[in-house]
């Protein structure tokens, strides 16, 4: 995963200046977006149904963990897939990583400003 504070610091040394928190935030869904295609591309190997609401839960919940599973993360998805509750997914789904997920698919407009 990318070091975003790192990516900020090289900028300012060379004597860019910006926005330092819009710069953060940028990478920091940039970062997430990557890490939301990786783990579609895991899920399609799983021969996942991405149409359906768990698989996308399952892999907001991987992507909000991705640091902390290690080198594991296809037998992570499967474990979310198959142990999620309907608490569990209801709560994901108001998350905004959930919202990039749909964004990503062609389920969801994108009304944000580019």
């Amino acid at each position: 995963m990318m070091n975003w504070q790192h990516k900020v610091d090289e900028l300012r040394n060379i004597g860019i200046k910006f926005n330092e928190e819009n710069v953060r935030d940028s990478l920091k869904k940039a970062e997430q977006k990557g890490l939301i295609q990786k783990t579609i591309v895991l899920a399609k190997e799983l021969d996942l149904d991405l149409q359906k609401d768990i698989t996308k839960t399952s892999i907001a919940i991987v992507v909000s963990n991705y640091n902390s599973i290690e080198d594991c993360h296809k037998k992570a998805l499967m474990n979310v897939y198959h142990k999620q509750c309907k608490l569990i997914s209801d709560t994901i789904k108001q998350n905004d990583i959930f919202l990039e997920i749909l964004y990503i698919l062609g389920e969801a407009v994108d009304r944000r400003a580019s």
